[in-house]
């Protein structure tokens, strides 16, 4: 986690937390200038943590009004199947996408469009 992190207040002792890869569907250079403390935002739960009492949130719009499935796990994802997705890291022989739930999935270069 880096200190670029914010937390939201949830209710009680659940906490929210956005990591800056999920701030926008774009990199913000100064999101500071576009969350106040107190700002109401529109979000979607990614991951649910409970042994941390947080779930992990997105802010991306591409997300939050996506109309594909979401997999509850693993087995629900076949091939073929479409699903929001964020690519989390470029390698030199694919990327590493993550889902929803926490999940992340290895596209090869040769699969990648």
């Amino acid at each position: 986690m880096t200190d670029k992190s914010l937390f939201v207040d949830i209710s009680g002792s659940v906490d929210g937390v956005v990591y800056p890869l999920h701030y926008a569907d774009i990199q913000l250079k100064h999101p500071e200038r576009r969350f106040k403390a107190g700002g109401i935002v529109r979000c979607r739960i990614l991951i649910v943590e409970p042994a941390r009492s947080r779930v992990v949130l997105t802010l991306k719009k591409s997300l939050i009004d996506s109309e594909l499935s979401i997999p509850a796990n693993v087995d629900a994802l076949k091939t073929g199947t479409l699903t929001p997705g964020v690519v989390a890291k470029i390698l030199d022989k694919g990327l590493v996408v993550e889902l929803f739930g926490g999940m992340k999935a290895f596209v090869p270069q040769s699969e990648a469009r």
